[in-house]
């Protein structure tokens, strides 16, 4: 069945794709925090890290939201393959 397989393909490609995601989020916000031990930073800079971080959150958990969803609705049996 190729369309299970590039639906497959399709699937592992966007998990790397959030993995990686992932990684270089949790990296940033490590190196972010060493950066700025021990400094002051301005309040209007403060509100747009807090800002960035929020969205990125959020926009995680929608992820998490639609691949742990089940879908409502009866499901449609595909065609059969023409030969």
């Amino acid at each position: 069945m190729a369309l299970s397989s590039a639906a497959l393909a399709a699937v592992q490609a966007e998990a790397t794709a959030v993995d990686s995601f992932v990684v270089l989020f949790q990296q940033l916000q490590v190196q972010l925090a060493a950066a700025l031990a021990n400094t002051t930073v301005p309040a209007n800079v403060q509100a747009d890290i807090d800002a960035i971080f929020a969205l990125s959150t959020s926009e995680a958990a929608k992820i998490a939201g639609a691949t742990t969803t089940t879908p409502t609705g009866t499901p449609v049996t595909p065609a059969p393959a023409a030969p």
